[in-house]
């Protein structure tokens, strides 16, 4: 399975709408999700996760915890959509 693009909306940290386009990597099949520590690289791993199975990764967090504070406090709610490609066999 290959993520194609991953869509997030006040989740974790990311207050706005964040789009993930992974087609810009080519055909690379390893990539590197990079960043200091709170920018959000497990929260993108979670939203694939939840995209794909309704679970966040690991069992420290349940999938309403991934609703972000800037949400939380003014209203509304998160939105996430992961788009992916299974290879035929």
């Amino acid at each position: 399975m290959k993520p194609i693009r991953l869509s997030m909306t006040a989740f974790g940290p990311f207050a706005e709408q964040e789009t993930l386009d992974f087609t810009q990597l080519g055909h690379n099949p390893l990539f590197l999700i990079n960043g200091p520590t709170g920018s959000g690289k497990t929260t993108i791993l979670d939203a694939i996760c939840f995209a794909l199975y309704g679970k966040t990764t690991g069992d420290e967090r349940e999938g309403s915890q991934m609703q972000s504070d800037a949400l939380r406090y003014g209203g509304g709610k998160a939105a996430h959509r992961g788009e992916f490609r299974i290879p035929a066999r």
